[in-house]
């Protein structure tokens, strides 16, 4: 019986442990899986907010996106609406300063018609007055005119007697080079003769306003009205400022405005050539002033070059400031082979008209070192070489000297042959035909910024020797120096420009024109270099 027992027992406990085990196993695979399930809930919801927060950054930075699209948009309509604004005012202001033009125009035209009636009037009262004794109440009529007809000639000496106003003129902007340009231009005295003088006036006038008919941009009559305040003695100021001037020659040429490259040298060129279009009285005009010749048509054809230059340009720029080059090419295969058929050589010419002469300052420096070299080599050392070809000095009338030394042009710069028909190596010089009355000499550094050179000019010099001879001997070719323009530092489009300019009264002193301050400076010639490089020379044949 306790047997049975016993093992009723141990079966009860048996069953108890199994039981117990399998309560532990589902125990244990219910926390399995609540734990796989919080894992899986744990990813999703890490998931989900990964998923939320990628969509609350897109929307935060579209947002952003289009908040800049939209002040982009508000700031292009309101830049729209100021430069609409900006025109609508730059047009009022257009046709303000047009109507004002106009306005003047017309009290300038009707300013001439009574000028003249007056002249007429005062004419005919000094022709009844040269009858009677009453000499002094004549010239005291006479002294009424603000600008008398015998003061229109101001290179008349009269010791004692400052005839010469000294006016500077205003800086108005960057175009640093135009104030000493115009300086220089204006002491061109037969020039500034024709613009002052009472007689021209109308003229001047006139012939711009046919030309405003063509919508032509007149430069002649704001270069009339900068002369005449240059020269108003009633200027109390001792300055004036040029900004009609600029305004016009900027509006016709946009090379000269403040942030453009434009310089003296092209100034002089463009205005040189307005005036002598707007002034020119010849009938013919075909712009056509070269003409190639040979050898023996050559007398013939400069007397019809001259003749057709003449028909073709008439005004007082072509007058004074307008000069003949020739030109000469001697094809080298020509040259040969001429020379191996006992021929003789046969020339090009071309002449050409000019008004200003260019001398390159550092091939001018080369020449002239390398012809003393050859001159003076069986004496010179090495050293002695090597110092020479250093010195970056030319004396003024070493640019001459290289103006006419015969060029050999080859490689890209052959010139065509009529008779080979193609481009060979070429002898090529240029010779002064015609020297201008005023003849205006740059002297060019090129776009080489660091090269310095020292140079030496003259007060007067004589060209003959570099006329061609073949013209006429008896032609005056001695000139006086009557300005200098000067540059300052060696950068072009940073240095500033001084004009140094001697008066043509009895006094004849060099002032510095340096904007709107006017000194005198002594011993000129000496003190040059303190004030710069000088860059273009002016002078007038005497």
């Amino acid at each position: 019986m306790k047997k049975k027992e016993r093992e009723d027992e141990k079966k009860r406990i048996r069953e108890g442990f199994e039981k117990l085990s399998k309560l532990e196993e589902e125990e244990k695979k219910k926390r399995e899986e609540d734990v796989n399930r919080m894992k899986k809930e744990i990813k999703e919801r890490r998931q989900k907010e990964k998923i939320d927060k990628k969509e609350k950054e897109k929307k935060y930075w579209e947002k952003i996106i289009e908040e800049r699209k939209q002040k982009e948009k508000e700031k292009k309509k309101e830049e729209e609406i100021k430069k609409k604004e900006e025109e609508k005012r730059i047009k009022e202001e257009n046709e303000k300063k047009d109507k004002i033009k106009i306005e003047e125009k017309i009290k300038i035209e009707s300013k001439l018609k009574n000028e003249k009636e007056e002249i007429g009037k005062k004419k005919k009262i000094k022709e009844e007055k040269l009858n009677t004794k009453n000499n002094k109440l004549m010239e005291a009529d006479t002294n009424m005119n603000p600008i008398k007809e015998e003061d229109s000639d101001l290179s008349k000496e009269n010791e004692g007697d400052d005839r010469e106003p000294k006016i500077g003129l205003e800086n108005i902007g960057a175009a640093y080079y135009m104030n000493a340009t115009l300086q220089c231009l204006s002491k061109t005295i037969k020039l500034t003769n024709y613009f002052i003088d009472p007689k021209n006036k109308d003229k001047i006038f006139r012939n711009n306003i046919v030309q405003k008919n063509k919508n032509y941009l007149e430069l002649s009559t704001s270069y009339y009205d900068l002369i005449q305040h240059l020269w108003d003695k009633k200027n109390k100021r001792g300055f004036y400022s040029p900004h009609d001037f600029k305004n016009k020659i900027c509006q016709m040429n946009s090379l000269f405005q403040d942030d453009n490259e434009g310089d003296s040298k092209d100034l002089i060129s463009f205005i040189l050539m307005k005036l002598h279009e707007e002034l020119n009285e010849a009938n013919n005009i075909t712009n056509n002033n070269n003409i190639n010749i040979d050898q023996f048509d050559r007398n013939k054809v400069i007397n019809d070059f001259f003749e057709d230059f003449k028909k073709e340009n008439n005004s007082i720029i072509s007058d004074l400031f307008y000069g003949v080059i020739e030109n000469i090419s001697e094809c080298i295969n020509c040259k040969n082979r001429n020379k191996n058929q006992g021929l003789k050589s046969k020339y090009k010419y071309t002449f050409q008209s000019i008004n200003y002469i260019i001398f390159p300052l550092e091939e001018v420096c080369k020449y002239r070192n390398n012809k003393f070299i050859q001159i003076n080599a069986n004496i010179m050392t090495p050293n002695m070489m090597t110092d020479i070809l250093n010195n970056n000095r030319v004396f003024i009338m070493d640019c001459f000297e290289y103006y006419q030394n015969p060029v050999l042009m080859n490689g890209e710069n052959k010139i065509y042959c009529n008779i080979c028909k193609k481009k060979n190596d070429t002898n090529y010089r240029t010779k002064i035909y015609y020297p201008p009355k005023t003849m205006i000499l740059i002297l060019d550094r090129g776009k080489n910024l660091q090269f310095k050179v020292g140079i030496d000019f003259l007060p007067s010099i004589d060209i003959t020797k570099y006329i061609d001879k073949n013209y006429n001997s008896g032609l005056n070719a001695e000139y006086d120096l009557y300005a200098v323009l000067t540059h300052i530092e060696n950068n072009k489009e940073n240095g500033h420009y001084l004009a140094f300019c001697k008066s043509h009264d009895g006094a004849k002193k060099w002032y510095c024109y340096n904007n709107s301050k006017v000194e005198e400076i002594k011993d000129f010639i000496k003190q040059i270099h303190n004030y710069g490089i000088p860059y273009i020379l002016f002078y007038e044949r005497k």
